[in-house]
């Protein structure tokens, strides 16, 4: 095979896996459009009438949090409640943030010189905003205010190509971040209302809680459709291998032919029957 059939062979099999991943894109995005879209908006229309009802009623939320690396912890009032969405025709993200917060910023000593940057590391790691001074008299070690301020979020993020939604929980049930994975149908009514009574901390399971059979029947069966429909196209691609190769043959066979007739030709006929 020369260069030239090589690299139209190659480029012929590129667009066939180009092709393929385009449907599979289109796909993935009218599924985003029908499914997962709708479950955003409910989402998005739910949420915002719970953080009107929240803020205007006020209750009484209080959430306790480690602020320091050797555990010291500190009561802080949840409250000033925000939903935010980019779009509600082509949703990638919805936002539900509040802010948990004190009268009076957390102050403690350390004694420890040794202890300072072990609690600064924690504080960076954490992104809390924090003050340093030095103790009074020149003592060792150093005094510490936490702002007694920490924003939690809880950010809905459309995953278009595997047609889920993520749910990224940041600085609630302690700071850092906690995620979980959702499909449409997990969005539900019960599903709502244990966010819901999480979101007030009325319900401290929400990360513990499994999906029902039939959602996890449906992801396995799409799972098998996906497998499925790759050895589909792996056969198609192996049965255009086959159809190049063959026709390769074919012309190198009509080849030898046509060079064996054209030989012919430029013998004298009186020869051909004289050699015969």
């Amino acid at each position: 095979m020369g260069l030239l059939d090589d690299l139209r062979k190659q480029s012929e099999s590129k667009q066939i896996e180009e092709q393929h991943a385009n449907n599979r894109k289109e796909k993935a995005e009218q599924y985003y459009r029908e499914k997962v879209q709708p479950k955003l908006n409910e989402i998005y229309t739910h949420f915002n009438e719970l953080a009107k009802h929240l803020n205007y009623v006020k209750p009484n939320t209080v959430a306790t949090y480690t602020i320091n690396a050797t555990g010291l912890q500190a009561e802080f009032k949840q409250q000033d409640y925000k939903v935010q969405v980019d779009s509600m025709t082509d949703t990638n993200y919805i936002s539900i943030r509040c802010t948990c917060a004190r009268p009076t910023d957390v102050e403690f000593v350390v004694d420890d010189p040794a202890a300072v940057n072990k609690h600064k590391h924690y504080f960076n790691i954490n992104n809390m905003n924090f003050q340093t001074y030095p103790r009074n008299n020149g003592e060792p070690g150093a005094r510490f205010t936490v702002k007694a301020e920490i924003p939690v979020e809880f950010l809905f993020k459309g995953d278009r190509e595997n047609g889920r939604i993520n749910l990224v929980v940041s600085n609630f049930d302690n700071l850092g971040r906690r995620n979980r994975e959702l499909t449409v149908q997990d969005i539900n009514d019960n599903f709502l209302d244990a966010l819901d009574r999480y979101l007030i901390r009325e319900n401290a399971d929400f990360f513990k809680l499994t999906i029902n059979e039939k959602a996890k029947e449906e992801i396995r069966a799409k799972v098998q459709e996906e497998q499925r429909r790759r050895m589909e196209e792996l056969k198609e691609m192996e049965r255009l291998a086959q159809e190049e190769q063959l026709r390769e043959k074919l012309e190198k066979e009509n080849k030898g032919v046509k060079k064996g007739l054209k030989l012919m030709k430029n013998i004298p006929a009186k020869k051909i029957f004289k050699q015969a």
